[in-house]
């Protein structure tokens, strides 16, 4: 027998196929005896509607493009995971492209995703991204929710952690530890999550009266690589600072490289603070301190506002959502307090 079709359903059902076709887009008036024997039959005939056929009746495709800014980072499997238990639990596929952290590359997948149809995007954006690329996400008429983006005109639905609180609770950590003389190794200056957490590491110095020294400012652009760079400088360049805080965790892993090299012990010679709890930590012996954001809850949380806004149907006003971040003490601060 060749392909199951609607037709062979209402032939079989003994009713019309725009009976079946309201049974399937569950629309229209069709009483329950009816339903329950075209569903009946459909099960029987192992019919499975053309998601194609359908989406011309619908226009719905149910189908949500997911751009992220690296396909392979290990950081944002938790971000899609969640996203994709959401859109599973409410029958929706995922169409996921990588930017390749290029605010160009998410321009041209957007366009891209849109000629696609598909019905609302959901878009991990952590660079900074200009206000006319804000203005042209709001313009178009596909529903999108940003995560890992604050935005300055609450325009589009976005949701992010407080990365400044969380910078502030981890510095104040070390100067309640009795470090005063603390180096500060910033992510990129087009990603507002390190801008973000320079802000909190600031705050902190300046509620403990601390003046802030350019010089204990190094720049890093997340990667362990550029981790690893840093801190030799921060060895050269200084004998008598006891903390680093590295605002993100592959950098911190970049110092420890370099510690392990010259024979430095964390915390006994120097200590150290990360930020976004990363797995790679659970393969070293000493358990960092550091903080950790909920992602797998963000990229949840994304994907369930999305659908809400696609199956509401209207504008709603735009969400913010902040979730705080969750500080974790590890072993790799000393307390120098009785110094």
């Amino acid at each position: 027998m060749g392909k199951i079709t609607i037709f062979d359903v209402a032939k079989e059902a003994g009713v019309s196929k725009s009976t079946v076709s309201r049974v399937l887009n569950e629309k229209g008036n069709v009483n329950e005896k009816t339903r329950r024997k075209i569903l009946k039959v459909m099960e029987k005939l192992n019919y499975h509607p053309n998601s194609s056929a359908r989406s011309l009746v619908t226009k719905k495709t149910h189908t949500i493009g997911l751009v992220v800014p690296n396909i392979i980072d290990p950081f944002f499997l938790q971000f899609i995971k969640g996203a994709e238990d959401v859109g599973i639990k409410n029958e929706y596929n995922m169409m996921l492209v990588s930017s390749n952290w290029q605010v160009k590359d998410e321009w041209r997948y957007l366009r891209l995703l849109e000629e696609d149809r598909v019905d609302g995007i959901l878009l991990i954006s952590g660079r900074n991204i200009s206000d006319s690329y804000i203005e042209f996400l709001e313009s178009e008429k596909t529903p999108i929710v940003i995560i890992d983006r604050v935005l300055e005109k609450n325009i589009i639905p976005t949701v992010n952690v407080d990365n400044v609180n969380g910078a502030y609770i981890t510095t104040n950590y070390l100067l309640e530890n009795g470090h005063r003389k603390i180096a500060f190794v910033m992510g990129p200056n087009n990603m507002q999550a390190a801008l973000n957490r320079y802000e909190g590491y600031k705050n902190a110095l300046y509620d403990y009266n601390i003046k802030l020294s350019d010089e204990l400012i190094y720049h890093g652009n997340f990667t362990k690589e550029s981790g690893y760079q840093a801190t030799q400088k921060i060895i050269n360049d200084w004998d008598d600072v006891t903390a680093i805080f590295y605002s993100n965790d592959g950098m911190a892993l970049g110092g420890l490289k370099v510690f392990k090299e010259k024979g430095i012990i964390v915390p006994d010679d120097i200590s150290i603070v990360g930020c976004d709890n990363i797995r790679e930590l659970s393969l070293i012996d000493l358990p960092l301190t550091t903080l950790s954001q909920p992602r797998y809850k963000m990229g949840y949380t994304g994907m369930e506002l999305l659908i809400k806004i696609i199956e509401n149907n209207d504008n709603i006003y735009p969400e913010k959502i902040v979730f705080n971040m969750e500080f974790i003490n590890g072993q790799s601060v000393k307390n120098i307090s009785a110094r």
